[in-house]
């Protein structure tokens, strides 16, 4: 299931408005909406949260980010966010089991990985969203 099929069968069981969703999920009532259509109507461009907007929608719905990604489709994008820090972006990248493979959580990673890994994000970044 798609993440905005999931947020609108959500409320629909629940019965409640996308801003009583908002509300609870702690996104203005204009992100609920994007997220339910799955493109910003402003901008013409697919929708891609990113880890923290997944981690409210969970918070929401009163599920775990772990559970929630188990609910949906496991090609869903997900944003490491221009306007995140470095520390969040790993922290984003830690979390998110699409990328697991890429850390083992029981070690630290060296400055030389982190920065390896920041450079690679922002390589992505930058060839995904022509910056």
């Amino acid at each position: 299931m798609k993440l905005n099929e999931l947020i609108l069968d959500y409320r629909r069981r629940m019965g409640i408005s996308q801003r009583e969703f908002a509300r609870r999920s702690g996104l203005s009532h204009g992100t609920i909406s994007i997220l339910e259509k799955g493109y910003n109507a402003q901008t013409g461009n697919d929708n891609a949260p990113d880890m923290v907007t997944y981690k409210k929608v969970a918070d929401g719905m009163g599920i775990t980010l772990d559970k929630l990604f188990e609910q949906i489709d496991q090609r869903e994008m997900v944003s490491l966010g221009s306007g995140m820090s470095d520390n969040d972006r790993l922290e984003a990248l830690h979390q998110n089991p699409k990328l697991g493979l890429l850390f083992d959580r029981s070690r630290k990673m060296s400055e030389q990985d982190i920065d390896f890994m920041l450079q690679l994000a922002n390589k992505i970044l930058g060839e995904n969203y022509g910056e």
